[in-house]
């Protein structure tokens, strides 16, 4: 016996995930909410549910970008949430196969160290199959999340630097980023390499160009622009403005 949930309403979504979707109706290329959910503090049954009606509202568009989450993050730190980095790794993998399994449509059953899930259909699927894309956040040149990127549909990378310090990586490290995913990946689908930059500048900003043709040439598919909580909306209103001329100028991705 298997049980067939049918998602008919969309009361079940989060707030975030209600606000992703107004954005999903409009004329956009793809939808990312929240950039990076750690997903070690989601119940990955939940996520399925959530990121599959948002997919259909979207109309096919939404790209998930998933991690294990930053310790020093006070969501983990002061509610009681797993701070081993290698539990949260485990944690991180088994949620991905359980989000695969029910966004398949198929009965699905899951026996994990930390999950388990009795034999269950969850229905409507992502409009997107045979899933709805899967970005890896992760720390090059460290290898465990790198390796599970591999195995995805992207990977959203910051660098680590020799005295310990992190920042946006590099053009040159994303040359080194991208050896290592043709080494490793087993599939022949496109994988994106995602990174963080200044887009907004970038339309009237040389240097700010420049980094983006960079990227381009070292085999970067898209750049994100952050925006923080202390942004002006007037900056961002002007930036997103712009950036359909930045875009159509210099579009990493045809």
């Amino acid at each position: 016996m298997h049980e067939t949930l049918l998602d008919r309403k969309t009361s079940t979504v989060s707030q975030q995930w209600k606000s992703a979707s107004r954005l999903g109706e409009g004329r956009i290329l793809r939808l990312e909410p929240g950039s990076v959910k750690a997903l070690t503090r989601r119940r990955p049954w939940k996520v399925a549910r959530e990121t599959a009606t948002l997919d259909r509202l979207s109309g096919g568009r939404l790209i998930l970008g998933v991690g294990a989450g930053d310790e020093s993050d006070k969501g983990f730190t002061h509610f009681g949430e797993e701070q081993d980095s290698r539990t949260r790794a485990k944690l991180l993998d088994e949620s991905l196969d359980i989000l695969n399994g029910l966004w398949s449509g198929e009965p699905f059953s899951y026996s994990g160290e930390h999950y388990q899930v009795q034999e269950i259909t969850f229905l409507p699927t992502p409009l997107q199959q045979p899933r709805i894309p899967v970005w890896i956040a992760g720390t090059w040149p460290r290898k465990g999340p790198m390796l599970r990127a591999a195995r995805r549909d992207g990977v959203n990378a910051f660098a680590q630097r020799e005295d310990g310090t992190f920042g946006e990586i590099l053009p040159e490290e994303v040359v080194q980023l991208r050896a290592f995913m043709d080494e490793h990946r087993e599939s022949d689908l496109p994988l994106d390499i995602v990174v963080s930059s200044n887009v907004f500048a970038a339309y009237d900003d040389e240097d700010a160009q420049a980094l983006l043709i960079d990227y381009k040439d070292a085999g970067v598919s898209w750049c994100l622009q952050s925006v923080w909580p202390d942004t002006d909306p007037e900056d961002v209103r002007t930036g997103l403005q712009r950036g359909r001329d930045t875009w159509y100028k210099y579009a990493l991705r045809e």
